[in-house]
């Protein structure tokens, strides 16, 4: 015996390995052993992004007012206005020299305002079964204009100008909130095509009154030609706030 006091080592010797372990790299971190995840990983969603829950589906709004039919129906009536215009243009030019071309001016112009009259009723009931659908979609969407502008906009004065576009620009804002995929319509093609005509048919009609009757009529075709431009960004306008306002769309 020493007179050294007692010393237990096993407290600063090495951890013993035991015979069966694998060597170190044996199990990479990546390894995933089956039915398990690889360790250390982080998990991930089985639908979404990595880390995050699923995206919730786009809610079915119900109660939506079809619009395809009264949309196809306006483009019709609005190809008709514009041929019809194109037609009373042309025949304008001979109506004072021949009483055939001048009866055929009349009835042209006849028809060219049932098929105006026709479009304007489809169009306002078409605007307003959008505006309806819109404040459905996206309740607390802003509208600057009441719903009786679907109707009135298009004939009252001053307003024609700029409150039709309004109403469609804002339709267009809210049912786009319900389907952000639908590709975004030209509307300032079509809006600026639209004031274009009118400016023509408004200038074509002073110059009738002064006796200008050869500028007038040139006037008349060109703002008939511009109407006619528009409806292809029209036609445009209607299909995308209608495939927006489908039932199920998200």
């Amino acid at each position: 015996m020493t007179g050294q006091p007692f010393r237990d080592d096993r407290a600063h010797r090495p951890a013993e390995v035991p015979f069966f372990a694998p060597a170190t790299g044996d199990f990479p971190p990546q390894h995933q052993p089956a039915g398990g995840a690889p360790f250390g990983a982080v998990p991930t969603a089985r639908f979404g992004s990595p880390g995050g829950p699923a995206p919730a589906p786009a809610p079915v709004v119900h109660g939506l007012q079809p619009l395809a039919g009264l949309g196809k129906a306006a483009v019709v009536l609005a190809g008709v206005v514009a041929a019809t215009d194109v037609l009373s243009a042309l025949t304008a030019f001979a109506a004072d020299t021949s009483l055939v071309a001048a009866v055929a001016t009349l009835l042209v112009g006849l028809a060219f305002f049932a098929a105006l009259v026709a479009n304007w009723v489809v169009v306002a009931l078409w605007l307003t079964r959008a505006r309806a659908n819109a404040e459905r979609l996206a309740p607390g969407a802003r509208h600057r204009r009441h719903r009786l502008w679907a109707w009135f906009g298009w004939i009252v004065p001053i307003a024609w100008l700029f409150v039709p576009h309004q109403v469609v620009a804002d339709v267009w804002a809210a049912s786009r909130q319900h389907a952000p995929r639908v590709p975004a319509p030209r509307l300032g093609l079509w809006w600026g095509l639209w004031l274009a005509g009118l400016a023509a048919s408004s200038l074509s009609f002073r110059l009738s009154t002064q006796g200008l009757e050869q500028a007038s009529t040139a006037l008349g075709l060109v703002s008939a030609l511009l109407w006619t431009a528009a409806v292809p960004a029209f036609a445009g306008v209607l299909r995308a706030i209608t495939a927006a306002q489908a039932p199920g769309r998200g």
